[in-house]
């Protein structure tokens, strides 16, 4: 019976790809030895309750390490348990990598990832949105052991007060016991990535919807040093320096980074150039950019990124444990 009824999961996994259109990869097996968490992705600065930590770290210890634990459960056949977190909400400015973080937590746990975004739920034609919405939450209520994200799901998620579309909030109202029913299951992790979550209903973050909710910023300064050996020369820079430079390298996104990275190796000899180049380029940045969708002028990525620290939500978490960034 055991058999069969793991060979009726996987055949449940491979339906639901399938009609994704998307790859699909068997579930590793629990107990393996794992490598480290998110070895590639420069690490970024997570800051709640007036504490400042890694996200990485704070991603690990409070998210994928208990669902670790309890891997074999649904390998099983059965669930995690009831306080065992399995959902997120990754928020933060554009290009801070937070659709491969999900890769990476992918990877990690060694389950497959399933990617949703808002094509998915018209695909059929708009005045098909409920029944393909019905039919994808519960195709995705039958597996186990899949990475499920949910992407650019910003208009499916609309602060229904602020909602002039009928269709938006009917999305809204729809979505939020699916989420719940999802969570319910505790046989899937389920990630949302977003960069407006100002624009999220602030009930799709209760409690019983999502168990962690993290703001994902661009690398810390420590990080693009030790990734960009040349920055630190070129700017003067030592790590963990608390100085301009290093506060306007903080602000700058991997990519950012890198293009800076690429014209100072070109500048080396001429600190000041470098400097210049900094500026530039920080002037310029994601941070220092308007919000496209809030209508105040001025208001920058960086205004709304200290406004939305507040929608931060981490479970059961012991600040002393983690390990703060100097």
């Amino acid at each position: 019976m055991f058999s069969f009824e793991r060979l009726v999961a996987e055949a449940l996994r491979k339906a639901v790809f399938r009609y994704l259109r998307q790859p699909y990869s068997r579930p590793l097996p629990a107990g393996r030895e794992h490598a480290l968490f998110a070895p590639d992705l420069l690490d970024s600065e997570l800051s709640a309750n007036g504490v400042v930590s890694s996200l990485r770290k704070t991603l690990l210890e409070t998210f994928l390490n208990p669902i670790m634990a309890q891997m074999w459960r649904v390998e099983s056949g059965s669930s995690l348990g009831s306080s065992v977190p399995t959902t997120a909400i990754l928020f933060g400015p554009p290009g801070t990598s937070k659709t491969e973080l999900t890769r990476a937590i992918s990877d990690y746990l060694g389950w497959p990832r399933l990617t949703l975004d808002p094509s998915h739920f018209v695909r059929n034609g708009i005045d098909n949105v409920s029944a393909e919405a019905d039919l994808l939450f519960a195709m995705l209520a039958s597996i186990d052991r899949v990475v499920i994200l949910l992407d650019e799901i910003d208009e499916l998620v609309r602060e229904r007060a602020n909602s002039p579309e009928a269709l938006s909030r009917f999305l809204t109202t729809s979505m939020l016991p699916k989420l719940a029913a999802i969570n319910k299951t505790k046989r899937v992790i389920f990630v949302v990535a977003t960069n407006h979550i100002e624009q999220f209903d602030i009930a799709i973050s209760r409690p019983g919807r999502f168990d962690i909710i993290l703001q994902v910023m661009p690398p810390s300064a420590k990080e693009k040093l030790r990734k960009f050996s040349n920055l630190a020369s070129a700017l003067g820079l030592a790590v963990n320096q608390d100085s301009q430079r290093e506060r306007q390298l903080s602000a700058l996104t991997y990519d950012e980074t890198r293009r800076l990275a690429k014209r100072l190796s070109q500048k080396s000899d001429d600190v000041r150039q470098c400097l210049s180049e900094l500026e530039a380029e920080h002037i310029g940045c994601t941070l220092n950019s308007p919000v496209d969708r809030l209508k105040d002028v001025g208001f920058t990525w960086d205004d709304a990124c200290k406004q939305q620290r507040d929608r931060i939500r981490i479970p059961n978490i012991n600040h002393a444990t983690l390990e703060e960034i100097s």
